[in-house]
């Protein structure tokens, strides 16, 4: 998503784009972060930033020396901003911007209500062309612009493809993890609990791992956008199921995940 919502900014004559997917870019980051970031154009966009950390360093010298807002635009497939080092570094000179998928009403072209209608309690019963075996189709379907004209069995294996191509090359980026066989058999049991309170010592048991490093990958697959936080009342968790099953999380948008 973060590339189809680069490339369209690139219209502009006085944006440049470098992604460091490419070999020739990610060498020059690394031999000189300081000459890689600099220019004299509206916004510089680095793409998949994370796999050059150093650059960081070199961009906060940078708009330090030329505060003018909106010089650069960094995206990646993974969080390096949730980098504690890195965070302190960009403190106060970066906004953060989560891109999701694409809503059906964007996938349309056009323009959606939902969270309007959401808010104001006037969610209608029902939605006129649409039943039940119609909404959960969009729902398996997803948002990712690659996968909207593949079938069911070439979506599915594009989900799981992604999924496992973020823990098996991007998390390197982040983090050293040896058992990346893990940390995919946990996200695929994350998928089956997605947006329900979790046993979590009934799952450190399945995967044989403790709950703190349960805690470290569930805070790696945050990092690579694959699930998300959900968050609750401290009273209305101990009221409903207890301490154990304290955490909520949502997989993010790759519902193939969770139907064989």
């Amino acid at each position: 998503m973060e590339k189809l919502f680069s490339k369209q900014l690139t219209t502009d004559k006085d944006i440049i784009y470098r992604t460091l997917d490419d070999q020739t870019s990610l060498k020059a980051a690394f031999d000189d972060p300081n000459s890689f970031v600099s220019h004299n154009s509206k916004t510089l966009i680095i793409d998949e930033i994370q796999k050059c950390p150093l650059l960081i360093t070199a961009i906060k010298m940078a708009v330090d020396t030329d505060t003018r807002p909106g010089r650069f635009l960094l995206t990646g497939s993974s969080d390096v901003i949730a980098n504690p080092a890195v965070s302190e570094r960009l403190a106060g000179r970066v906004k953060n911007l989560r891109l999701r998928t694409m809503a059906n009403a964007e996938i349309n072209g056009g323009t959606s209500n939902f969270l309007t209608l959401i808010s104001s309690g006037n969610f209608p019963d029902q939605i006129e062309g649409f039943n039940k075996y119609e909404i959960m189709k969009l729902a398996f379907r997803g948002g990712y612009p690659e996968v909207l004209d593949f079938d069911d069995n070439d979506r599915k294996q594009w989900h799981r493809d992604y999924a496992n191509t973020l823990i098996t090359r991007d998390l390197k980026d982040i983090l050293n993890i040896r058992r990346n066989d893990a940390l995919m058999n946990l996200l695929i049991i994350l998928a089956s609990w997605s947006s329900k309170f979790m046993d979590i010592g009934s799952i450190c048991a399945k995967l044989s791992i403790t709950k703190n490093t349960f805690e470290t990958y569930v805070n790696l697959l945050q990092n690579l956008y694959l699930i998300e936080k959900l968050n609750w009342s401290r009273d209305f968790k101990k009221v409903v199921c207890g301490e154990v099953y304290s955490q909520v999380y949502s997989l993010e948008d790759l519902p193939r995940l969770t139907v064989d």
